[in-house]
């Protein structure tokens, strides 16, 4: 399934969360939506995210379905209010593409 309007030419696929339909990043005491996420990264809204650049963060995200994913990875940059993450370790393939599938059930317009 393509994914209209973003650049995904990268190493990994993206998704971009409509606002109503997001994760959330629970790192320590920090509890963030997360806007964009892949195998490999994130991005969560900068505004409540006060982490600066290199640190590592490791905690979970947790799904609108339940499902929780392990990550572990370090503030890359902050652009476009956003905080960029580069995990090392991620979302699963397997969750990733179901992820896409639920998105495009519930927003077929839009992935």
């Amino acid at each position: 399934m393509a994914d209209r309007g973003h650049d995904n030419r990268r190493g990994f696929y993206r998704l971009r969360y409509p606002d109503a339909d997001r994760p959330v990043l629970h790192a320590d005491a920090l509890v963030v939506p997360v806007a964009e996420l892949s195998e490999a990264g994130l991005r969560v809204p900068a505004g409540d995210f006060r982490v600066e650049v290199g640190a590592r963060l490791a905690g979970e995200v947790r799904f609108t379905n339940g499902d929780v994913a392990w990550i572990d990875g370090t503030v890359l940059r902050h652009e476009a209010g956003e905080a960029v993450l580069r995990l090392t370790v991620g979302v699963s393939l397997r969750q990733m593409i179901a992820e896409q599938q639920r998105l495009h059930r519930h927003y077929p317009d839009q992935y």
